[in-house]
């Protein structure tokens, strides 16, 4: 098949007996992913297919012959870079760029491309991927972030004052969780989120429930010498979390995770290795 395709190319002196082929045809329409092919010396889109099409809300016949910068479709200077990638390396795989659709709207995109050269003319055919909302649940996600680490400053600030009125304290910060973070919470669960992004999730929504239970207050008040990493790795390890699942979760390695598990036992005088962790944080709920 390769050696084919290698003397189909060499004959043709243009696009078009590929273009005109029902198998390109089926191929090219069938794929999940919008598709573009330009000339690269100046951008002019030879062909797109239909995805191409659904997603910028262009039609075939705005787009084909009109060049990209005619289209408005670079919002920025990222084609140049794209250019110099391919005439460099014939190639370029997950490059982050934006793209502008006709709507006006700025799509994130990470671009796969392949030069394809024929006769005297240099093409870019580019497989287009669309991160958009992918983009919007991190800032989600990291603004989720920032709201639970400030309830859990809260609440440190709520163990180290005694003179603190206990129960008002707890109100407010219950209060906080309920305006800073279950919006965001809410919002994510709609959003697109990969799989390490809905394990994170999952994990806030654990520690939210946590957040004023016995096992955080009594621990807290307790072991004040344990950082706030080795406080959240304790609270997987009670909830049943091995060291390779807490090292995914934290996105560290397992030997970091294992040296933390060494750490809180000499911090809680658990010498004897018989002492089981996990039984050891659950009576302390």
């Amino acid at each position: 098949m390769q050696g084919s395709e290698s003397a189909f190319f060499s004959t043709t002196s243009d696009l078009s007996h590929l273009t005109t082929s029902p198998i390109y045809g089926r191929i090219f329409n069938l794929f999940p992913n919008p598709i573009g092919i330009t000339k690269i010396d100046d951008g002019t889109f030879y062909d797109v297919n239909d995805e191409f099409c659904r997603q910028t809300g262009f039609s075939r016949e705005e787009v084909i012959g009109k060049t990209s910068t005619q289209l408005g479709f670079w919002p920025d200077d990222n084609r140049d870079k794209t250019v110099a990638a391919l005439l460099r390396d014939g190639r370029y795989r997950n490059m982050q760029v934006n793209h502008r659709i006709k709507d006006g709207t700025v799509k994130k995109c990470i671009n796969f491309a392949e030069m394809l050269t024929i006769g005297a003319e240099r093409y870019a055919i580019t497989i287009f991927h669309d991160i958009t909302h992918q983009k919007k649940a991190e800032q989600d996600l990291n603004r989720l972030t920032r709201s639970l680490e400030e309830a859990n400053a809260a609440l440190r600030v709520l163990m180290d004052s005694k003179d603190h009125d206990q129960k008002t304290m707890q109100d407010k910060l219950k209060a906080n969780i309920n305006d800073l973070v279950i919006p965001y919470l809410k919002k994510l669960k709609k959003s697109g989120l990969d799989n390490f992004q809905k394990k994170c999730l999952s994990e806030l929504e654990n520690n939210l429930s946590d957040v004023l239970s016995p096992f955080l207050t009594n621990f807290l008040s307790a072991h004040q010498n344990l950082t706030p990493h080795e406080i959240q790795i304790a609270d997987l390890i009670r909830r049943g979390k091995g060291t390779k699942e807490i090292a995914d979760i934290l996105n560290a390695s397992a030997n970091t995770i294992a040296t933390h598990r060494n750490n809180i036992r000499k911090k809680l005088n658990l010498r004897n290795a018989k002492i089981n962790l996990r039984s050891h944080l659950q009576s302390l709920s």
